[in-house]
């Protein structure tokens, strides 16, 4: 019984068997054998390392580039990165751009992303406001976030401490105790 069960499943799998022969038969035996994976995951590397040296700006023409950025420094100067709703495709649209054309831009000349870029105008803003005026060094964290365009203050203590090295409530108490002395 144990041989017919073993032959009957040996005749089951012939059609797999005759494919997978079928496959290997096609294989010539002239071909080199593949280099090691990691020989072939260094040539990878290598190649998108040099393709991102040869041309950092892929989508960015220079003359693009620098209409984009003189925008980019008007957007700056009428400190419209205060308002809430600023995105990449808000940006984008206000500028007269695309938004990879910006991106590309702001990565290219403010060595940020977007998101950085954008979060380190705002706590530039509020930390100069700090500075200044000795009204704002009172103001609760809520109202210093609504203040540079943040919706919640968890964001904003967290984009101040990327940008300063240290919490909103550190750096008033610090700048406070500065300034008394």
């Amino acid at each position: 019984m144990k041989k017919i069960i073993t032959h009957l499943s040996n005749i089951s799998n012939w059609p797999l068997w005759k494919r997978n022969k079928k496959k290997s038969d096609d294989i010539s035996i002239t071909e080199s054998p593949p280099a090691s994976l990691k020989e072939e995951n260094e040539k990878k590397r290598k190649i998108t390392a040099d393709n991102d040296q040869e041309g950092r700006n892929y989508y960015v023409s220079n003359e693009k580039s620098l209409a984009i950025l003189k925008r980019l420094i008007k957007f700056e100067k009428n400190q419209k990165y205060l308002k809430k709703e600023v995105t990449l495709t808000w940006l984008a649209n206000h500028l007269g751009t695309n938004t990879k054309y910006l991106s590309e831009t702001i990565r290219m000349h403010r060595n940020k992303n977007f998101n950085n870029y954008i979060n380190g105008l705002r706590i530039n803003y509020i930390v100069s406001l700090l500075h200044k005026a000795q009204e704002y060094r009172d103001y609760k964290i809520i109202t210093l976030a609504e203040k540079c365009g943040y919706s919640s203050s968890q964001v904003f203590v967290i984009a101040f401490k990327k940008e300063t090295g240290v919490i909103p409530s550190r750096y008033i108490s610090d700048l406070k105790n500065k300034l008394s002395n």
